[in-house]
């Protein structure tokens, strides 16, 4: 029932106070609700037409009043109101307006939903006849309406802070310091969705940086994004080709898509994957579904880069991921993101990716900078998970690197172990020489028994 309905064809006026506490822990407390509870007043109408306690004032009712009486028995009252009624005298300056506005008669009704109550719904009449005990009826149903909103919208709140906060646990924590790559992130988990990211180190100091959106809001979408980035994560580890991991990773997600919380028929999640090799200065890229990632030169120039589109994660069909390969200059910016963060630029996607790579032109600038440069240029969707993940590139040294080319014969790997002993000797290493030449004696026995020399 919306106030048009009571005010003023019911009551000349109308105001509703909410229990200023937690709700989740309003809901467990056994028996009334005590005196010392605030309530904040959260609505009125007209807004002056109970000038006893202004919109957003939070305070107990003074007690004892039909008020904290309605909280404590949960019965809906009518109350008379003249300057000699005595509940009047617990407090009477608070309730001086309303002898002034010649205020005669109230209805007090409890708020309540799941056996809780809420708040309370008072009805005023002061230029109408005064209300009689029939009127209850009428203000019931109106606090009943009420509580069902409430309780929705709190039902409501209540899952999307649990969404959120799996959200945030199930992101990766301290993103780690390495040589590869500096990297910066904004992660803005608006409407508790299934965005998520990752950067992932990689054996011989290769990076892997992972964005993904998952399909849907809510609890499921946020568990869904959860299992997939661990499942990226544990495939990612295991040095599959870029291509073969997304293959795998599409499996994985066919297979959440056949539980109750899915829906084979349509899509998980998008996913971009890039893999960078710092050695070779190589970015190897694929993507299911997702938008490409921006390429920066650090001159400030976009470097276009056709990178496949495959099928969207859990579309099934057993069709491949093609990857693309560019070799990158030093210092060359890398940007993953969700389409969240140009949502709220239209439709037009590709206008607004182009205005995005603008504003990550200056390369230079410190990452952080330009995560909150872009945040303030193109603010994302309210409607929508939003996520841009900026990774600058760096080579690796060349005194960092060394290499040998070795005839292919199984009398070298003396030769091999020793050159590696050399070699981590003059990095100040010794601690990794005994391991490293078993793996490199492995290595060099495997190699020698193939046609041809191998590094």
């Amino acid at each position: 029932m919306s106030w048009c309905a009571l005010v003023p064809d019911f009551a000349d006026a109308a105001s509703v106070d909410l229990l200023d506490v937690d709700p989740a822990r309003t809901a467990r407390l056994p028996g009334p609700v005590p005196p010392a509870t605030p309530l904040r007043r959260v609505s009125s109408a007209p807004a002056d037409g109970d000038r006893s306690r202004r919109q957003g004032d939070s305070r107990p009712f003074p007690f004892p009043t039909p008020y904290t009486q309605v909280l404590a028995d949960r019965r809906a009252r009518l109350v008379r109101v003249s300057a000699d009624e005595p509940w009047l005298s617990g407090d009477p300056g608070g309730f001086a307006p309303l002898i002034a506005a010649n205020v005669h008669s109230m209805l007090v009704t409890p708020i309540e939903a799941r056996d809780s109550v809420l708040g309370l719904l008072t009805l005023y009449r002061h230029e109408s006849d005064p209300f009689e005990e029939a009127d209850l009826d009428v203000a019931r149903q109106a606090a009943s309406t009420t509580a069902a909103h409430l309780d929705n919208a709190h039902s409501y709140d209540r899952e999307h802070t649990v969404a959120a906060t799996l959200q945030r646990r199930l992101q990766p924590g301290v993103i780690p310091r390495l040589s590869a790559v500096e990297t910066a992130h904004v992660y803005l988990p608006e409407s508790a969705g299934g965005d998520w990211f990752d950067v992932i180190p990689l054996p011989g100091t290769r990076v892997a940086l992972v964005v993904g959106d998952v399909a849907g809001h809510g609890i499921e979408a946020a568990a869904t994004m959860g299992q997939l980035r661990v499942a990226l994560r544990t495939l990612a580890l295991q040095d599959l080709e870029t291509d073969e991991l997304l293959t795998h990773l599409d499996e994985v997600a066919v297979q959440l898509a056949g539980t109750p919380a899915g829906d084979a028929a349509a899509h998980v999640a998008t996913c971009a994957v890039t893999v960078y090799d710092p050695v070779s200065r190589q970015c190897t890229m694929v993507r299911a579904g997702h938008p490409a990632p921006i390429i920066v030169d650090p001159d400030g120039s976009p470097l276009p880069v056709d990178v496949p589109k495959g099928p969207p994660l859990g579309a099934g069909g057993g069709r491949a991921f093609d990857a693309a390969v560019i070799e990158l200059p030093p210092g060359s910016l890398l940007a993953h993101y969700t389409i969240g963060m140009l949502a709220a630029r239209g439709p037009d996607r590709t206008a607004a990716g182009h205005r995005l790579e603008s504003i990550l032109a200056p390369t230079t600038q410190p990452l952080e900078e330009l995560c909150d440069t872009a945040l303030y240029r193109m603010p994302p969707s309210r409607d929508d998970d939003a996520v841009l993940l900026l990774a600058r590139t760096h080579p690796l040294p060349q005194e960092n690197v060394a290499d040998w080319t070795l005839p292919a014969d199984a009398t070298v790997v003396g030769a091999a172990r020793r050159l590696v002993d050399r070699q981590l000797a003059s990095w100040n290493l010794d601690g990794a020489v005994f391991t490293t030449e078993l793996i490199v004696s492995e290595l060099v026995t495997g190699c020698s028994r193939s046609d041809g020399g191998r590094r």
